[in-house]
């Protein structure tokens, strides 16, 4: 899964619930919206993100149905916006001071579903196929062979002035700050917990230069067009103004709403912001008397919001990892290991998880291999597993047992084949017990996954709150590990003694076996081991607290289990050896080179078929499970990887992105990542912003250039630094982390770089 980012901003879960349920509409029924989205805590903000594969096909299909029709469908969601400002007006009206809780309840539902409708088309439409009315537009101009940069500018420049041109017209043109107020004090509330501009702020407002709007370039350009050509510049004209006039008007509604999201806030303890910060159904649920508890204080530090059509997942804190494909483990692993391992979190152990996966990664690096799980679907994942298996401490002693029972069981199994003259079966003999040993394998590769991943969620995250003493102790296993008992053995044996080496050597020559290929200790491995041991100090347990008594116990044990998982496995590995050398030598190579045979080329080898050269794997090779079914490669990786959406994101210290707007500028760099950054940027600096919006206006007058890491050529960014005639460059990525307050910078908006 491809994650793409769709806005940075710092936004409640009221507005991200309207946001995302605003897909979930009749309007966007017939269109399949079943894609999933994605919002993480970033900085002081959060940010969104959506999945591409799913998304991309959604948003062509709406395109294509709706572009025959554009033009009444956005009147329409003018129409719909207007009903929207209109309702929350009239509630901000009303005597809420003396409405019953049960009216409020009825005052809210019909906001949050009006606002829900609003978002869902007048909101979400223009995002959804502005690429394609810039593509639509951008290949028309080139066919006319006009100035592409020229006339895209012309096209997407708003034909009716936006309400912050309106403003700063009527600065310049001297109306007094009472008068603005009452005018435009709603346009700072880009968020229903935003305060309205105060009186104070307009009277602190410079002298700003009035605006004339030339619409010359883009007569020119429909005197040059056919009239299928007009129609499309018009669309484009229409599609700008719509995004300027929605903005308007959810930050016009939000700011008469505020007055029932005070009274609710009143009622239930809590301030503007902290109601903004509960879903709508804990909203209802608190003012109809339930005890509903929500970690407010937590969201409000960053939160994570997981969205997918019919289901909403809200969690405090940072949950979510942004790179589609998460990285689990990077080591020299066979092809037969590493099939295994995709294979044990499948369907074919439905019997033991809560919870299979669909989508497994393994690629080369760097000699050896890594693993990689779909970011959402770990995060699923890990979700069940932490309740199947830890929920209580009984079903924690269930894991507890299951984890031994399937480990001795492997064990046993592979034990029992070593005890085989496998050198008298037949080929058939031979696939039987290949193909009775997969499913042991896997099965406790799986329990073993189980282990690690438990391991690694409740002593690395869970763990940090302890004292370092405590934290210490806590990580000590349960019981000795085979490592610990082997180093007192070893203390107590003289490198002068063969005996006691070759005892020593014999119950321990299955160590090295981490996979098939790995050779067991010799005589000569024991005797060096002996020789360089270091003895372990003991470690002494810390008496914990009663409270957290089955807490330590737990951490304990997973730590044992974390150390003993392996020991199963390299029994079993170097007991099922002696099967895969007798396969190796009937097909006339050695156990390293079929290590790198996957289970149905075994199986097709034994029933004496021709199995091609594989040694080329020994250098790379990728495996992935998706919907069910492994893929083998070993050649093609890299055109693979990208067919999955498999790219680490690499960032260099190139800035390059879109010109919105032609020129050059020279100045010192300012950062504005909030609001709050504003009033950094001085005459003359170079602004650089994830992205803007009206609040940045009066900034952007001051900058000499404007620089975002996100947005088009539609972008408020674009379209205001086209009214001000200021060098623009959208859509850079990474300005925001690459550049640094006070560093000066030269912005060359025509070929679209800022060079440092």
């Amino acid at each position: 899964m491809t994650w793409t980012l769709y806005y940075t901003r710092r936004y409640n879960i009221q507005r991200h619930e309207v946001v995302f349920r605003g897909m979930e509409g009749d309007f966007y029924k017939p269109f399949n919206p079943d894609f999933k989205m994605l919002v993480v805590p970033d900085g002081d903000n959060v940010s969104c993100y959506y999945e591409k594969e799913k998304f991309d096909p959604f948003a062509i299909r709406i395109y294509k149905e709706l572009k025959p029709h554009l033009q009444k469908h956005y009147v329409a969601f003018l129409q719909e916006g207007e009903t929207f400002v209109a309702f929350c007006k009239e509630m901000n009206k009303r005597e809420l001071s003396s409405c019953s809780n049960t009216e409020l309840t009825t005052f809210y539902e019909e906001f949050f579903r009006k606002n829900m409708k609003f978002f869902s088309t007048s909101v979400w439409l223009p995002f959804l196929i502005a690429s394609f009315v810039e593509h639509d537009v951008e290949k028309e101009i080139e066919k006319l062979s006009l100035d592409k940069q020229k006339y895209v500018a012309a096209v997407f420049t708003p034909h009716i002035e936006n309400a912050a041109m309106q403003m700063q017209n009527d600065i310049a043109t001297g109306m007094s700050a009472e008068e603005l107020y009452q005018k435009y004090r709603w346009m700072s509330v880009s968020d229903i917990d935003d305060e309205p501009w105060d009186l104070e702020y307009f009277k602190s407002l410079e002298k700003a230069t009035k605006v004339e709007r030339d619409d010359s370039d883009f007569k020119e350009l429909m005197s040059s067009a056919s009239n299928e050509q007009k129609k499309i510049f018009r669309m484009g004209k229409l599609h700008t103004y719509i995004k300027d006039k929605r903005d308007e008007q959810r930050r016009e509604g939000q700011f008469y709403i505020q007055s029932l999201y005070r009274e609710m806030g009143k009622r239930l303890g809590l301030s503007l912001k902290e109601v903004t910060y509960l879903t709508s159904q804990e909203i209802i649920d608190k003012l109809n008397g339930k005890n509903v508890e929500v970690d407010i204080k937590g969201r409000i530090k960053g939160y994570t919001y997981r969205w997918s059509l019919g289901r909403h997942e809200i969690l405090s804190g940072d949950h979510g990892d942004l790179e589609p494909w998460k990285k689990i483990f990077s080591r020299e692993y066979s092809m037969q290991y590493c099939e295994i391992v995709l294979r044990s979190l499948g369907k074919e152990v439905e019997h033991i998880l809560p919870y299979t996966m669909q989508n497994l990664l393994i690629v080369p690096d760097n000699e050896n291999q890594s693993c990689y799980f779909d970011t959402q679907e770990y995060n699923d994942f890990m979700n069940a597993l932490v309740d199947h298996f830890t929920g209580s401490a009984e079903k924690f002693r269930e894991f507890i047992d299951l984890f031994f029972k399937i480990g001795q069981d492997y064990v046993d199994f592979c034990k029992k084949i070593h005890e085989k003259d496998v050198e008298n079966l037949h080929n058939d003999e031979l696939k039987q017990i290949i193909l009775d040993y997969y499913p042991k394998a896997i099965d406790y590769t799986c329990i073993l996954w189980v282990g690690f991943l438990l391991n690694q969620y409740w002593t690395e995250a869970n763990t940090k709150d302890f004292s370092e003493d405590v934290r210490k102790s806590m990580l000590i296993p349960a019981k000795k590990t085979t490592v610990m008992k082997m180093q007192e053995e070893a203390s107590k044996i003289s490198p002068n003694d063969p005996d006691k080496i070759a005892e020593f050597m014999k119950k321990y020559q299955w160590i090295p076996c981490l996979d098939i290929h790995h050779k067991p200790w010799k005589m000569r491995d024991a005797t060096a081991y002996i020789i360089t041991h270091t003895e372990l100090p003991s470690e002494q347990f810390i008496t914990e607290p009663e409270s957290d008594k089955e807490f330590f116990t737990m951490v304990r044990e997973l730590v044992y289990i974390k150390e003993v998982r392996d020991d199963f496995r390299r029994k079993g590995v170097f007991y099922i050896q002696k099967l895969y050398q007798e396969i190796a030598k009937r097909a006339g190579i050695d156990l390293e080179d079929i290590a790198y045979w996957s289970e149905p080329e075994i199986i097709q080898f034994l029933e004496d078929k021709k199995i091609e050269d594989k040694t080329s794997r020994k250098k790379g090779f990728m495996l992935y499970f998706k919907d069910g079914k492994i893929t083998y490669v070993d050649e093609n990786i890299s055109d693979e990887l990208k067919n999955l959406g498999f790219s680490e994101e690499e960032r260099n210290d190139e800035i390059k992105g879109t010109v919105a707007q032609e020129g050059t500028a020279k100045g010192k760099v300012k950062i504005v990542r909030t609001v709050k950054d504003i009033p950094k940027v001085e005459e003359g600096d170079i602004m650089v912003t994830v992205t803007t919006h009206p609040d940045y206006v009066l900034a952007m007058q001051k900058a000499a250039a404007i620089v975002t890491d996100e947005g088009g050529v539609t972008s408020h960014a674009a379209i205001v630094s086209r009214e001000l005639k200021k060098p623009c460059i959208v859509g850079t990525k990474h300005a925001t982390k690459i550049l640094k307050d006070g560093e000066i910078v030269e912005v060359d908006a025509v070929n679209g770089t800022v060079k440092r």
